[in-house]
């Protein structure tokens, strides 16, 4: 299972890697790497949904931790940053999923854009 995850979450990243790189440039945030994961998701949502009924989605945060926060934090204040961001982003993917996915990637963006963290 986590072979898999892992393997989804890498090819995902891999596949856009340039396009988020060039989001952070210009916004210095990640917001557009954020939206495409709920994109990917989406995609991807009978496999997620299943992990999501058998409460195995937490299997995927140590692959989004790589992923959405790969350099090591110097001190203690960036490592609780780093983490209330990546647990946020897990609950918020956790309850979109919950609600059925109502709402597409394009929104989340959007929403994402609007957030002040």
């Amino acid at each position: 299972m986590q072979e898999l995850i892992q393997h989804l979450l890498n090819k995902w990243n891999e596949d856009h890697k340039e396009a988020f790189e060039k989001d952070i440039e210009e916004f210095g945030r990640n917001d557009l790497q954020l939206a495409s994961l709920f994109g990917h998701v989406k995609k991807n949502a009978e496999f997620y949904n299943l992990l999501f009924e058998r409460n195995l989605l937490h299997l995927i945060i140590p692959y989004l931790k790589i992923i959405l926060a790969p350099q090591e934090q110097v001190d203690n204040y960036a490592t609780y940053l780093e983490a209330f961001s990546l647990y946020g982003i897990f609950g918020w993917m956790q309850e979109w999923i919950r609600l059925g996915m109502q709402e597409s990637a394009e929104e989340l963006e959007t929403w994402l854009r609007m957030r002040e963290i």
